[in-house]
């Protein structure tokens, strides 16, 4: 209980570990230079929660900290029912899907993560998107207005309960600027890291880092209690 874990990825041995996810053959991505500074995974998938995921190793860990640099090139300004976004970089459980064709979806069972949004006005955003227990889904706005072909460092600051919990809040700054505090959290063992877009458009995933830490025996998750409908 207690034992670190570090998961980090530069994206220098290309795709690695990582794994396509979704229906049909793999969508389009490349690992490019990432404006100057390192390695990315260039997302370029047309449509739909297609892309790669990561198991993260070690049964039963608590999130504690995650980090990732990404940018959008270019996002779809066409709004469809669903919305328009790009650039997911999601924090998972156990019950999100981690091979092609899969039945389950990953927003079943995801804990957090950031992504690029067009709103209603042609504003594109970074948000954080999150699931907690009165709401299904829930975002909040990180960076307003953000720059094409512009990298931005996400770094998000886990605050757990108690073993007794599933709930916690987290603390999110960008490019070092606080962007929200106090975000709740429904946490489940973190299992996978889902990156992918959603709708048509192009984004980059650059360097990730996820600090975690083995949970006691009894901790309690999400799954464990009855918090609506997820």
């Amino acid at each position: 209980v207690g034992e670190t874990h570090y998961f980090c990825e530069k994206w220098e041995r290309g795709f690695g570990e990582w794994l396509w996810v979704g229906n049909g053959t793999a969508g389009n991505a490349e690992v490019k230079p990432f404006h100057g500074v390192g390695s990315c995974l260039e997302l370029t998938e047309p449509r739909g929660h297609r892309g790669f995921a990561r198991l993260l190793r070690g049964p039963n860990l608590l999130v504690t900290r995650y980090r990732v640099a990404m940018s959008y090139v270019e996002c779809s300004v066409e709004h469809t029912p669903g919305g328009v976004s790009v650039g997911y970089a999601l924090l998972c459980g156990p019950s999100a899907p981690t091979r092609p064709n899969h039945r389950s979806h990953v927003v079943n069972d995801f804990i957090g993560g950031p992504r690029f949004r067009l709103n209603e006005h042609g504003i594109i955003s970074l948000i954080w998107f999150y699931r907690i227990a009165e709401e299904s889904r829930a975002t909040q706005t990180l960076v307003e207005d953000v720059a094409p072909n512009t990298p931005y460092i996400v770094d998000a600051t886990f605050n757990h309960e108690s073993v007794n919990s599933c709930s916690g809040t987290v603390d999110i700054s960008v490019d070092g600027q606080t962007a929200a505090r106090g975000l709740p959290v429904a946490y489940n063992p973190l299992s996978s890291i889902h990156l992918y877009n959603y709708s048509p458009g192009i984004a980059r995933i650059g360097d990730i880092e996820i600090w975690s830490e083995k949970a006691a025996p009894n901790q309690v998750w999400k799954s464990d209690v009855d918090l609506g409908d997820y």
